[in-house]
């Protein structure tokens, strides 16, 4: 008897082989478990053993896929990283108002509730574990400070191989995400975060003589 390419396919699925759409679907989900198992019990309590129960895998399949929980960690900011907001390069809006549009838009990224308690377990842990700061650090280069200097020297606003405008530009924009975190500000409504958006940019512009 012949068997059918489909028969085949239902055979392995019966034997507990998952397909490629299975597998990556366990692995987003992984992610998510992952992720709020560490924001509730904080990285140092949390174990690989736990996450592992708690996505329904064995421990052997979650190493496989991540090496170690610092490898997991980066994984989770990636996975929320992917969300950031992007300046394109070529646009047909000016210079000034892609920016004011994309402080606005990372402003409201940055203060979700998902990146929120990320930031808040970076303050409460990230000076225990060099992993945490390493993480971070290369998640926020990686989505946030080479697309934005990729973006100014395009437009001709920061040197050739240089980001220190671009890490300026961030630092000035997340102030209100600073101020939360940091002195328990709450964050200010939509109007007020494009105005803050707007001074932001004509300071970086101009000056201020605004």
């Amino acid at each position: 008897m012949t068997t059918t390419p489909n028969a085949t396919a239902n055979t392995s699925r019966r034997l507990g082989r998952p397909s490629q759409a299975e597998i990556a679907a366990r692995k987003a989900n992984l992610l998510r478990v992952a992720a709020s198992q560490f924001v509730r019990f904080g990285y140092r309590s949390t174990t690989m053993a736990q996450i592992a129960a708690a996505a329904d895998l064995t421990k052997q399949t979650l190493y496989s896929w991540h090496g170690d929980k610092a490898a997991l960690f980066l994984a989770c900011l990636t996975h929320g990283a992917a969300r950031f907001p992007l300046l394109h390069i070529e646009t047909s809006q000016d210079v000034e108002t892609s920016l004011r549009n994309y402080v606005v838009a990372l402003i409201r990224e940055l203060t979700s509730e998902y990146v929120l308690d990320f930031a808040l377990l970076m303050l409460r842990e990230g000076h225990e574990f060099s992993e945490l700061s390493a993480a971070v650090d290369r998640s926020s280069k990686q989505f946030i400070e080479e697309p934005l200097a990729r973006f100014f020297r395009f437009h001709g606003l920061e040197s050739e191989d240089a980001d220190e405008k671009a890490t300026l530009f961030i630092a000035l924009a997340l102030a209100p995400l600073h101020n939360r975190l940091l002195i328990g500000r709450p964050i200010p409504g939509a109007r007020k975060i494009k105005k803050h958006a707007a001074t932001v940019v004509k300071i970086f512009l101009h000056g201020c003589d605004i």
